[in-house]
């Protein structure tokens, strides 16, 4: 059996059984019991009404509640959120918003992945090392943050970790700086419907809110909508951020950064679960060889060493920035072509951020120390 026609018999099966359980996704019902109803509390989502103003529904102590903004009215999300989300809302949808890719004469940067709901240990690492003050806001200048794909799943403050990253994206954008919130392969099994991996606090919040889970990030959701505007691909300076890594598929098939990035934007994150593309080019980029699932750099059988420095020079960069395949620290790869910086945050305790400043890289650590990579 190949790949693909193995990955297809998955996804008609996950399909059915989906079907069976369609509250949140059949999987998730074998999962462990999550803390009492009574205990449990979810984060505001917004959902777009057809009269141009905006529900929000959240869980308050295992309570259910509503509320409605209109055009004029930021009140609520303003009051539970700490910040209104609805201009951001607004500018992103804009062309001007999802265009530039490719970003020259930074000096400096923090990038972070796999945060997978750990929302504390986010906050923390980006306190510690002066990204944002003791309430959350931007104070970094106009320093760029990459959040290198994979927000969601597996932890239980997925929410909280995504409204904090949309509202440093706004902050950023007017100090001066930017944020660079790249899509993981988790985004892309969320945005499908595919919830195996989600915390089963999220099926209980999902009952109590009256509202699918799969609904939270559908078309209607200011998150949503969000998560299907994420890049895959970014350069800064010499550097190509890529949450998995480039395949000699995606070379061979001559995919340029901006239609890798379109072609999510447009096509694959417009659909809501894992149906069959007859284009079989496209259809490459959603794939064990897609720059959102590749782990042939880790491979204990094979030199990835050509692979790289062709990608390198397809993209016109001097190295590749990733995550996805987790290690014990950030580390350099293949002379230094490759840098991985998934180091098992989601464990909580563990977990290490990569720091550039004025053309040194760095290991940040999380009580705000650094130590140069080499």
């Amino acid at each position: 059996m190949t790949k693909r026609s193995g990955y297809y018999i998955y996804t008609v099966l996950f399909l059915v059984l989906n079907f069976i359980y369609p509250s949140t996704g059949f999987t998730s019902y074998l999962q462990r019991e999550s803390e009492p109803d009574s205990l449990l509390s979810e984060a505001p989502h917004i959902f777009i009404q057809d009269s141009g103003s905006f529900k929000l529904v959240w869980v308050e102590a295992g309570v259910r509640r509503e509320a409605t903004d209109s055009k004029n009215d930021k009140s609520t999300a303003a009051h539970l959120l700490g910040f209104s989300p609805y201009a951001h809302f607004q500018y992103l949808q804009t062309e001007e918003y999802v265009q530039q890719s490719e970003f020259n004469g930074i000096k400096r940067f923090l990038a972070i992945s796999d945060i997978h709901g750990n929302d504390s240990t986010y906050r923390h690492f980006l306190r510690s090392h002066g990204v944002i003050d003791s309430k959350d806001n931007w104070i970094y200048g106009d320093g760029h943050l990459i959040v290198l794909g994979d927000i969601l799943d597996r932890g239980d403050a997925v929410t909280e970790a995504l409204w904090l990253t949309f509202k440093l994206e706004e902050q950023a954008l007017r100090l001066g700086g930017r944020v660079h919130f790249l899509a993981g392969n988790h985004e892309s099994m969320v945005l499908y419907n595919d919830v195996r991996y989600v915390n089963p606090k999220y099926v209980k919040a999902a009952d109590i809110m009256g509202v699918e889970f799969r609904k939270w990030f559908g078309h209607s959701s200011i998150l949503g909508v969000w998560l299907r505007k994420r890049p895959i691909m970014i350069t800064i300076n010499d550097n190509l951020f890529v949450h998995a890594g480039v395949s000699n598929a995606i070379l061979q098939n001559s995919y340029s950064k901006d239609e890798i990035n379109s072609s999510f934007r447009n096509k694959l994150f417009t659909v809501d679960s894992l149906i069959r593309i007859d284009d079989q080019r496209l259809d490459l980029l959603r794939f064990t060889d897609g720059p959102l699932w590749y782990r042939g750099y880790f491979k204990k059988d094979r030199n990835p060493l050509a692979e790289i420095d062709s990608a390198l020079q397809y993209y016109g960069t001097e190295r590749m920035i990733i995550g996805h395949t987790p290690g014990d620290r950030v580390r350099t790869l293949q002379q230094g072509k490759v840098i991985a910086i998934d180091s098992y945050l989601q464990g909580g305790n563990k977990g290490e951020i990569l720091l550039y400043d004025n053309g040194k890289f760095f290991r940040g650590f999380s009580d705000g120390s650094i130590l140069e990579l080499h």
